[in-house]
Parts: C-alpha cells; sequence; structure tokens
C-alpha cells in the first residue's frame, strides 16, 4: 500500500498579496471576478454522465469549455492561457492503512454526533462511513464529513526537515534570488517574500495503529490533547529561531493553546483566539487555512451541498512541483477526476476575516483538494488548492 505525502497547498487570492504553504507554496491576484452565488449555481448544476476525459490524453487550453463542468468559477479560469497542458490522469483507489480499516468496522457504528455536534463515543478510525453520511439529514451530514477529515488516515502525523513558502503577486517573473524559487516557478510572476521553516506535528490520541496501547501514545499529555505542532522558522535571518507550538485539546469545545517564542523578545508568549484567526505572518491566511482546513470544527457552522467530481492532482508526477502559467500558479502535472463532497462552512465568531468557505473533500481520502474563501460581501476572495502523492 502506498503512503499519501502531502506535497503543496497553493493559493490564490482575487486581490491582495498571497501566501500558504506546505512545500513550497504559491499565491497571487487574477482578474476573474467572482460571487457566491456564481459558484453555488455551478454546484447545483448538473455535470454530464460521462466526463469525456480519457486518461493518458493531454488537455490545452482549447479544451477549457469541457474542463468547466469539473473546475469552479474562479478557478478554471487559471488554465486559460497559451501553453496550458495538463494530463488526464486515471482515478486512482487510495485505501487508508488496514489498520485503519479495522477500526472503522469495529467502531464506527458506535459514533454518534452530540445535540452541539461534537462526537460521542468516538475511538479510533473514520467516525462515520460513507452509508450513514450519505444516509443521513444534510444537516447532520455536513458535520459527519467534517469530523470524517479531521480523523482522516494520517498515522503518527508528520516531520517536514524544510518547509518553503512564497508570497508571490501577478506580473513579470522576479525576485527568485533561491534556487529553489527557479525550480518550482517557471512562469510568471514576482516573488515579494520567501521563508523556510521546519513543521512537526505529531498525533496523541485516536490511533488506529495502536488498539493495543488504547489507541494512544503512552505520553503524559496523550490523555488530554489531539496533537501537537511545532513550528520553527529557518529564513529568513531576522526569523530564525522564532517558533511556535500549537496545542489541539481532546475537548472540542476547548481553543487551541498557541505558544510563540519570539528571539527579539526573549520570552514565550501565549497567542489569543483572535490573533490565531489574524493573518499569518504577514500573508492573508490563516492556521486554520493549513490544508484547506486545520480549525476547530464547532469553530464553524457547516453546510452540506452535495456532491461534486473535480478535477485536481491526487497523485503527482515524482520530483519537485513546478509551475507554470501567466503567474506561476498552475501544477504542470497530470489530474485525476474525483468525486468529493462539498461542504460550506461559516465562522461562529463575529469578527472572522472570512465570511464564508466552501471546501472540496475527497470521499475516499478526505483531503480537501480546494477550498473557496469568500468575504462578507460574498465576493470570491481566495483559492486555495493542494497538491498531493501517492
Amino acid at each position: 500500500m502506498k503512503v499519501s505525502r502531502r506535497r503543496l497547498w497553493n493559493q490564490l487570492l482575487v486581490a491582495g498579496l498571497a501566501s500558504l504553504g506546505a512545500a513550497i507554496p504559491v499565491a497571487g491576484s487574477w482578474a476573474e471576478a467572482v460571487d457566491y452565488s456564481a459558484v453555488k449555481e455551478w454546484i447545483d448544476s448538473d455535470q454530464p454522465t460521462a466526463s469525456g476525459l480519457t486518461p493518458g490524453e493531454v488537455v490545452t487550453q482549447t479544451d477549457i469549455e469541457r474542463l468547466r463542468p469539473f473546475v469552479p468559477p474562479g478557478f478554471v479560469g487559471e488554465f486559460d492561457f497559451e501553453g496550458f497542458a495538463a494530463e488526464i490522469q486515471e482515478t486512482g483507489r487510495y485505501l487508508p492503512h488496514a489498520s485503519y480499516r479495522s477500526a472503522t468496522l469495529q467502531h464506527s457504528e458506535q459514533t454518534e454526533l452530540a445535540a452541539d455536534r461534537s462526537l460521542l463515543h468516538y475511538v479510533s478510525g473514520r467516525p462515520f462511513p460513507a452509508e450513514r453520511v450519505e444516509a443521513a439529514p444534510a444537516e447532520d451530514a455536513a458535520y459527519m464529513i467534517a469530523w470524517n477529515q479531521v480523523f482522516r488516515w494520517q498515522y503518527n502525523g508528520m516531520a517536514i526537515e524544510e518547509e518553503h513558502m512564497a508570497f508571490v503577486r501577478n506580473g513579470e517573473a522576479g525576485g527568485r534570488n533561491e534556487p529553489a524559487l527557479r525550480e518550482a516557478f517557471q512562469g510568471g510572476g514576482h516573488v515579494e517574500r520567501y521563508l523556510t521553516n521546519s513543521y512537526q506535528r505529531v498525533y496523541l490520541n485516536h490511533l488506529a495503529h495502536r488498539a493495543e496501547h488504547g489507541h494512544a501514545h503512552e505520553l503524559d499529555q496523550a490523555d488530554r490533547l489531539h496533537y501537537m505542532d511545532y513550528l520553527a522558522y529557518l529564513h529568513p535571518f531576522e526569523m530564525r529561531g522564532s517558533a511556535m507550538i500549537i496545542e489541539r485539546s481532546l475537548d472540542p469545545q476547548r481553543e487551541d493553546q498557541v505558544n510563540a517564542y519570539l528571539p527579539a523578545e526573549r520570552k514565550v508568549r501565549r497567542l489569543s483566539a483572535k490573533e490565531r484567526a489574524d493573518s499569518f505572518q504577514g500573508s492573508e491566511f490563516t492556521l486554520d487555512d493549513f490544508e484547506g482546513f486545520n480549525g476547530r470544527v464547532l469553530a464553524y457552522d457547516w453546510i452540506y451541498h452535495g456532491r461534486k467530481s473535480l478535477l485536481y492532482v491526487a497523485d503527482t508526477t515524482t520530483g519537485p512541483i513546478v509551475f507554470f502559467g501567466p503567474n506561476s500558479r498552475v501544477p504542470r502535472s497530470r489530474w485525476q477526476l474525483r468525486p468529493c463532497y462539498v461542504v460550506e462552512q461559516r465562522p461562529r465568531v463575529a469578527d472572522h476575516p472570512y465570511g464564508r468557505k466552501i471546501l472540496f473533500v475527497d470521499t475516499e481520502t478526505y483531503n480537501i483538494p480546494l477550498a473557496l474563501n469568500f468575504d462578507h460581501d460574498n465576493r470570491l476572495w481566495r483559492v486555495m488548492y493542494g497538491v498531493y502523492e501517492w
């Protein structure tokens, strides 16, 4: 069985500076003006029974109309440039580890949603199998999908020795002073800022592969924490030595504890919930945006909008990710047509920077290949998409 390695997140902004990442992220702005009603109309529209996209085929700019049923407004326009080419890959099957499948069979029937939409009786594996999700009322299905995404198969977590982030504006190619940037961005776009950091996440509880140990690691914090994140900055020089530790509680109502060490202040400072919702390191995304959704389920109201087939990079080619196009925002890779759940989240905090976000959640892996963020006037503000490798 192959193991998923999350390779890259890329963010596009309708206006303003961009950001986001795991591996080498890029972001920018584009001119296509889209609002919520246009995206909702696309979600509600019928898709062709047969896609007409053949595995092994290479689609180009002349095929944009064929792609529109499978790529939403606000993103499909990114493919409309001379030289665009994308290989269509056969839809793959990506099963989680056998221990996770076993835990799902053993425990999922007892898992329930509480009145506040938290989980009851959850032990390990996928909280809700597909049959329960699709048989549930829409108001329940949305939260079931959200919890399934949080507790998707992720083994013990991840460790990235060197993670790269680049903030890119529209325009001519420039600002690519590092070899990694020249290798990754082979189209237009000016790199305004470049960061590197190391990152680790360790899951402490609800671990399918540790059934004989109570589904948890034998650590002091395992009885109260779901996971811990560690983020340390390596570049640029003025940020070197800065670090954050994030603790996600097993209590779904409890705010994350975020402690930051700032060398200039020579002390550890705890960030408030409001600071967590603020922009990340001068970018225009928040900590909750990583990998599409990285927040607490109960910090949002969730709405289910059904299923949709989405064209995205689910299993990229080997080697470094390369972006091309007028602003280096399109991955030069192979693309799959895969079924996704479509859910909408609305922040429960009144002063949150977003009005709402639409997430496309892969029905098999529960990865989020695409997220559409809207401002408080229902205008599309950001498009965030993931590139994955199996």
